[in-house]
């Protein structure tokens, strides 16, 4: 009796070391953005490689001691706009970044954001409605200072299976899905806004979870995007609402009657263009002298608004 709990405590100790180095060590987080104390601190990197995954640290006043663990995120993560890495260690390294301020002083956690002047990752870039598209640029994207890294693509709908991996850096968890099971990521899963619930009852997977996902590819990245249509044959959004444009579409000159844009994150967002747009009289939009006009709902990033008043947040 004594052997069998001695073997079931040992079983147990070493799946729970298991789950910690995979999802605790590698992938630790779940911060909120808005919690993070954005900080710049410069010093010496210290690389742990005696775990399954490398981990990071600095040493800022050079005593050989870690002032703070660096966080970059899983261990697969990689920047798609910049040609930054990780450091090695005894690196001198600068690095802007979030503090965890709940943490306390004797272990200290930054979310990088850049390392060497070089972008790392963005905490409040909106990956559902960038489309596989990332912010480069902490104030603007493309120096037009709204999301349009897609353009008007078209989707091309597809099925896909393999197996969740997961980026629970920050408080709302990116999905991704492995195809060819070497634990990397082949596809960004668009699931939609994290407040998002289909009606039919599917949840998000879990990391790990083996799925089926009919949905639209966007071959624009580094990594392809897929908007989710269906998980595991239930339904997840209804792939007539994005269209080849992501629900957008042009309002043609003379039109006899109205048509409804929706946007393709929130089916109670939109706008209603009147027959009669371009005459700038009774219905019609500003007086516009256009033959036709493509029409697309679009989200602002929060820090992209004008003179905005700090501590304040526009959804």
């Amino acid at each position: 009796m004594f052997f069998k709990l001695k073997r079931i405590f040992f079983l147990t100790l070493m799946l729970t070391m298991g789950v910690s180095l995979q999802q605790g060590f590698a992938d630790d987080g779940h911060f909120n953005p808005d919690s993070l104390q954005t900080i710049t601190v410069s010093g010496t990197a210290i690389v742990d490689s005696s775990m399954m995954h490398a981990q990071y640290f600095l040493d800022t006043n050079d005593d050989g001691k870690a002032d703070y663990r660096l966080n970059f995120g899983p261990y697969w993560y990689k920047p798609d706009s910049s040609d930054a890495v990780r450091p090695t260690d005894g690196q001198i390294i600068t690095i802007e970044g979030g503090l965890n301020k709940s943490d306390n002083a004797m272990s200290q956690t930054m979310v990088v954001y850049e390392i060497n002047g070089l972008f790392w990752r963005n905490p409040t870039e909106p990956s559902w409605d960038m489309m596989g598209g990332h912010q480069t640029d902490m104030g603007h994207h493309n120096g037009m200072g709204y999301a349009f890294g897609w353009m008007h693509d078209s989707l091309r709908t597809t099925t896909l299976s393999g197996v969740v991996i997961t980026d629970s850096t920050f408080v709302y968890t990116n999905y991704y899905l492995d195809i060819d099971n070497d634990s990397l990521p082949d596809y960004f899963l668009n699931f939609g806004p994290p407040w998002y619930e289909p009606q039919s009852g599917a949840l998000r997977p879990l990391t790990g979870e083996i799925v089926q996902i009919d949905g639209g590819l966007l071959n624009n990245h580094e990594i392809p995007m897929l908007v989710v249509y269906t998980l595991n044959g239930q339904t997840w959004r209804d792939s007539s609402a994005f269209g080849n444009h992501f629900g957008a579409g042009w309002m043609i000159n003379n039109m006899s009657e109205g048509r409804y844009f929706y946007s393709p994150f929130d089916s109670s967002d939109g706008m209603y263009i009147h027959p009669g747009w371009q005459a700038g009289m009774g219905n019609g939009h500003n007086g516009m002298m256009s033959d036709s006009l493509f029409c697309q709902i679009l989200e602002v990033f929060p820090q992209n608004i004008p003179n905005r008043a700090e501590n304040h947040i526009l959804a």
